[in-house]
């Protein structure tokens, strides 16, 4: 927004975004702490490691960090004055990140609930949440312009790709625990193509917006990046083709990565 009225640029805007990232960011631990929380027995098959299962980290204290970023984060939008619609938002992303992980909901047990309500929260909510607060601390009328629907369509089918590959490195635990997966179902060579399919389809249909639309995007950086991100992808795949999907798990930080 500060890029095409940089006449609006105030540093008093800056103080009113900082608190508002820290928001953000108290929800995102939210997020990771609930579900930490109630995968702790899936995780000790899969990610030993993490505080919970490693013994770093009690329940009660996990419970208590849980609260405080809650707390917290609705906090910070109180003494923002945040108008009803940041606010529901908000709500309606922590909403969604409880009923992902908690019981009786609990839907990540189920692969499409999971492929469909991740990349709305992380895709569609929290993306529109922060585009529309930040037009709102402008003093900007929030409109549906097409770098708007660019940045949350190709966020929302990226974390498509996520909901599905991240469970790549936990088919072990899932099926102990009967978590009805992708890749617990499908096994991770079809998984792996399934998502390099989808995430290469997502930075086609990112050049293709540059170059039939070069008066919203900027043409000479849109094509090479995405171009580049795309041959990344298709390197790194052919690299799993010929280790025979044995490094699956190496695999997934390379998704996080091209994001």
């Amino acid at each position: 927004m500060l890029v095409e009225n940089p006449q609006m640029f105030k540093w008093s805007f800056l103080f009113k975004a900082f608190p508002g990232l820290i928001a953000i960011m108290l929800s995102r631990a939210y997020f990771i702490g609930i579900n930490q929380i109630f995968d702790a027995d899936i995780d000790r098959v899969n990610k030993p490691d993490l505080p919970i299962p490693a013994g770093d980290l009690s329940m009660k204290q996990a419970w208590m960090l849980v609260a405080f970023d809650l707390l917290a984060g609705i906090s910070i939008l109180r003494f923002m004055n945040a108008d009803l619609i940041t606010t529901s938002l908000y709500y309606l992303g922590i909403f969604f990140a409880t009923v992902y992980s908690a019981p009786p909901i609990r839907f990540k047990r189920n692969s499409l609930a999971t492929s469909i309500g991740l990349p709305l929260t992380t895709g569609v909510l929290h993306n529109l949440g922060i585009l529309y607060a930040s037009r709102a601390s402008l003093e900007l009328h929030f409109w549906w312009s097409p770098p708007i629907v660019f940045i949350i369509s190709f966020a929302t089918m990226f974390f498509v790709v996520i909901s599905i590959a991240k469970d790549l490195t936990d088919i072990e635990g899932d099926m102990k625990h009967n978590i009805r997966t992708f890749p617990a179902i499908f096994g991770p060579k079809n998984t792996t193509i399934f998502c390099t399919g989808l995430l290469l389809l997502n930075y086609i249909a990112a050049i293709l917006a540059a170059i039939y639309m070069p008066q919203a995007f900027k043409r000479h950086i849109m094509l090479p990046v995405h171009a580049i991100c795309a041959l990344w992808l298709l390197f790194q795949a052919k690299k799993l083709d010929k280790a025979n999907y044995t490094q699956v798990i190496l695999h997934v930080p390379v998704l996080y990565m091209l994001f």
